[in-house]
């Protein structure tokens, strides 16, 4: 066995090296930051070999309601008409005006122009099918309907799950599975990851009385592992011992800032107009409270992917005059730029790399509310490798508007190598080459057609 393969001596292991110490996934999450050692460490012994190659960590936004995101997105307004129905049902703060993506020129309501320019030259947008019609096949949806397959090439894995595993090691990560803060279930090798709530995980690290209770636990714990592994470890868990946890003031640095990072949670209204200029009043505070978590967690390599929720106007099948889509629309265009800012802030611009993805998207045709798309949905995703720009399109069906194939090359609409039913499939091998998984693991996991090339480097 290779030694980023090692485990622990069988004794050792059948205590389960922390035995009762380990209280669910919170308690092993808080050992892993308190010790700077990975969560496979403290539970099987696997010592980890330095990495290779640094990808990017992922920050997933998803909505299960699927909600009218694909409908105000650039390239979405494709004719005179649309951009003429959308401006009759919203008001000027969401008219649609011109922006520029990738030295094109695309219609879009006005708070997407409104970002700033290095957001936008980052920026990208897809435009694909997830041919769902339920919220219920929201998890369906995540494993790329059922396309996306486990490391080995068979069963199924969720996208989030599936980046998390080939860009762990390369990030360095505590642990391999994705952390979920917003309120759709992810699994990770079948199993559903533990959701942990932006106040949860505060009070995790703050302790008692605002501060870190992280000391008695590093040295309770490394003092274990350091005198089992002294006795009878290998070579490669001791060296992955003095590798990772090089010193306890550094690892407790590490649980400490954490909580100071997330001092601010739960945010109150007067935090939130500060950290989101303009932002609606009436707007989910918690949006706000889980980018700040998250962004902690990516900062300091707690896990390699992140899932939230940024609500864009929800299950709107009555929302009149379309009160709740231009709130959320403004509100969720400015939480882009929040997350963005504070990635730059952390000294993530970088290192991270944020999307969407929603169970479907919503009809074009309006009447005071939007029913299910399963035809057209739109993924955004920015990131170090993410050029500016649109893939695909809308076209005008039967029922509504679905998206159209496009090149796989140009990304313009119409025909070309990414035919309508494997948008999908582009768009998530897309967002699987831009957080650096490797275009050989690529075509294990989701065997397709090419990425779309206008959008990632």
């Amino acid at each position: 066995m290779s030694a980023a393969g090692k485990r622990l001596p069988a004794h050792l292991s059948r205590r389960g090296m922390l035995g009762a110490m380990l209280l669910g996934g919170g308690g092993l999450v808080l050992r892993s930051v308190a010790t700077g050692l990975s969560t496979a460490f403290l539970t099987e012994g696997t010592a980890s070999a330095e990495p290779a190659k640094t990808p990017t960590a992922l920050l997933l936004s998803t909505c299960q309601s699927g909600d009218p995101f694909n409908v105000s997105t650039p390239g979405s307004m494709i004719d005179a008409g649309l951009r003429a129905t959308w401006n009759a049902t919203h008001g000027a703060a969401t008219a649609a005006v011109d922006l520029q993506l990738g030295g094109r020129t695309y219609a879009a309501a006005r708070p997407w122009a409104e970002l700033p320019p290095a957001l936008l030259a980052r920026l990208g947008f897809i435009h694909h099918r997830t041919f769902a019609e339920t919220h219920t096949e929201h998890e369906k949806v995540l494993r790329v309907n059922v396309a996306l397959r486990g490391a080995a090439g068979n069963g199924t894995e969720m996208l989030p799950s599936a980046i998390a595993a080939e860009i762990a090691a390369g990030l360095g990560s505590l642990q391999k599975e994705p952390i979920t803060l917003g309120e759709e279930r992810v699994t990770y090798e079948s199993r559903f990851v533990e959701r942990l709530t932006p106040v949860e995980l505060k009070t995790l690290f703050a302790g008692t009385k605002g501060k870190p209770d992280l000391v008695k636990l590093r040295e309770e714990t490394l003092d274990q592992i350091y005198r089992e592994l002294k006795a009878t470890g290998t070579k490669a868990q001791r060296t992955y011992l003095d590798r990772v946890a090089t010193s306890r003031l550094q690892a407790a640095h590490l649980g400490e800032q954490l909580a100071v990072d997330l001092g601010i949670v739960p945010v109150d209204e007067t935090s939130v107009r500060t950290l989101v200029p303009g932002l609606v009043a009436d707007y989910e505070l918690d949006a706000v409270d889980q980018v700040l978590t998250a962004v902690a967690l990516l900062k300091y390599k707690i896990t390699p992917a992140v899932t939230i929720h940024l609500p864009f106007g929800g299950d709107n099948h009555r929302d009149p005059g379309f009160a709740e889509e231009s709130t959320d629309v403004q509100g969720g265009v400015r939480m882009f730029a929040l997350v963005h800012q504070k990635l730059a802030e952390a000294g993530l611009a970088d290192k991270v790399t944020f999307a969407s993805l929603n169970t479907f998207g919503r009809t074009f045709g309006t009447a005071d509310g939007r029913a299910h798309n399963s035809a057209h949905h739109v993924m955004a995703m920015f990131g170090p490798h993410v050029k500016g720009g649109v893939a695909g399109a809308p076209k005008k069906e039967t029922r509504d508007w679905g998206a159209a194939g496009f090149d796989a090359t140009t990304g313009a609409p119409g025909g070309g190598d990414v035919a309508e039913d494997k948008t999908f499939a582009c768009a998530a091998r897309t967002l699987m080459r831009a957080c650096g998984v490797p275009d050989a693991r690529i075509d294990v996991r989701l065997p397709g057609p090419s990425h779309a090339k206008n959008l990632v480097t």
